[in-house]
């Protein structure tokens, strides 16, 4: 019902002993990689998680605020925050250990894999490969060293897959709930994998099952998402007076609109979507519009008579929710004006990068390291992510038929695209959630492979 059966293979021993010292190796380099790399963990969106984890050390009120005394919000979830929070009882506040827990769940990633191939015991010289690749190419790893909730939330989603498979196998519904709650805790720490949990449910209701049965799978992640959220959302409606059970971030923001002056961008991130394919764009504009050098952004940005002069007056004075709504207004009139191009052409350029490119290095850079070699490292991290994608696809086509968890995989990834494609803005770190689980499906493809072989009357 579910293709697949447990494999029985045993490949060659000789490559089984060098599982264990690549795995060790990678956890090693895992742990160097962010203090080799010496980025300020606070870059970026990190210093927004840190100040939570500030505020909650030093008063024991959830905040984001930087002026005191501050209030309770909750504009961000709170995993990452409460993981620095926990570090910080331990080690401090400014300790540079705040990392560690990172770095902890960056090495589960690899060692998930490393269970995931001693599932399946596929011990091949080309899985060996893959694994020694993935540990030492470490793309998604790179965040690792900064207070990023994609390490975090790439961990529980890989463990809510892994079950999925354990369940595809073994039947055993305990699997199934245990991949549910997996994929409930990864929305602490990013709320659009909520998508996750809900197509892969949404999979289960399409397998030749009974209907009790379909509704038994089905119900599991909505009840684990609520269990997990309701304290969470109490806890909101008490201190702030805003229920906001996925917190009021942008994410939900570009959907109901924007009521604090401070977060209104609903219209200036509906205007980046009227033009821009590349994750540079979104640095360029949309971390501080008024202070946006807008000469310097590319010609195919105004698509409008008029439309630089039009931006260059919002970009007087402070920016609010009037200026947002008036962003939106242009963004209404070119998405009027090309339909095609921003529902169709713009869509398929963005999932291009989303799928086939990685950061810039200069996101990265450190002043230890030479701009030749992390232009070297980037192209091969670019180069490896997009082999593993292209993998994936490849491997999803042939596998899919009769395999629901194939299925839920390939799903899960094309409605997580197609969201980000259509509805959001490019960083390539919102789809290198999934590339493990790339790695993961291309493993379950080579498997497939060494089943026919060994055993043809099974592939006829």
């Amino acid at each position: 019902m579910h293709g697949f059966e447990k494999s029985g293979i045993r490949l060659n021993t000789f490559y089984k002993k060098l599982f264990v010292p690549v795995l060790v190796l990678g956890i090693c380099f895992r742990i160097l990689l962010p203090f080799v790399l010496g980025k300020n963990p606070r870059q970026g969106d990190g210093d927004e998680y840190f100040r939570y984890a500030y505020h909650l050390y030093h008063s024991g009120i959830y905040s984001d605020e930087i002026e005191q005394p501050v209030h309770s919000t909750a504009g961000k979830m709170p995993g990452t925050s409460l993981l620095i929070y926990a570090a910080a009882l331990i080690f401090g506040v400014d300790s540079a250990l705040l990392i560690l827990p990172n770095i902890f769940f960056s090495c589960m990633i690899l060692f998930l894999i490393f269970l995931f191939i001693r599932k399946i015991e596929l011990d091949s010289f080309l899985t060996l490969v893959l694994f020694s690749a993935f540990s030492f190419i470490p793309v998604i790893d790179f965040y690792s060293g900064q207070f990023y909730p994609e390490i975090p939330a790439t961990f529980f989603s890989l463990w809510g897959f892994y079950l999925v498979y354990e369940f595809s196998v073994n039947r055993n519904f305990s699997f199934w709930i245990f991949a549910n709650f997996s994929f409930a805790i990864a929305c602490f720490f990013r709320p659009e994998l909520a998508f996750t949990g809900i197509v892969v449910s949404a999979v289960s209701l399409l397998e030749n099952s009974s209907l009790r049965e379909k509704i038994k799978t089905a119900i599991v992640f909505p009840v684990c998402l609520i269990v997990l959220l309701t304290p969470w959302t109490i806890r909101n409606i008490i201190s702030t007076g805003n229920a906001s059970p996925m917190g009021e971030n942008f994410f939900i923001e570009n959907l109901q609109g924007g009521t604090r002056p401070e977060r209104c961008a609903q219209g200036l991130y509906s205007w980046l979507n009227t033009w821009h394919f590349k994750e540079k764009h979104v640095k360029m504009v949309a971390w501080d519009f008024p202070g946006a050098d807008l000469d310097a952004l590319p010609p195919y940005a105004f698509s409008l008579p008029g439309e630089k002069s039009r931006l260059k007056s919002l970009q007087e004075g402070e920016y609010n929710c009037e200026k947002d709504f008036r962003l939106k207004t242009i963004s209404v009139e070119k998405m009027n004006a090309d339909y095609l191009k921003h529902f169709l052409i713009l869509p398929l350029k963005r999932s291009f990068f989303l799928l086939f490119r990685v950061e810039r290095y200069d996101t990265f850079a450190s002043t230890s390291i030479p701009t030749w070699a992390l232009s070297f490292g980037w192209l091969i991290l670019a180069i490896w992510s997009g082999l593993l994608c292209l993998g994936c696809l490849f491997a999803g086509l042939v596998l899919w038929k009769n395999n629901f968890w194939i299925k839920a995989v390939l799903a899960t990834i094309i409605t997580r695209l197609l969201f980000f494609a259509w509805f959001y803005h490019v960083e390539s770190r919102y789809m290198l959630i999934f590339l493990p689980l790339y790695l993961m499906v291309v493993i379950v493809f080579i498997l497939q492979q060494y089943d026919n072989h060994r055993s043809p009357e099974k592939s006829r």
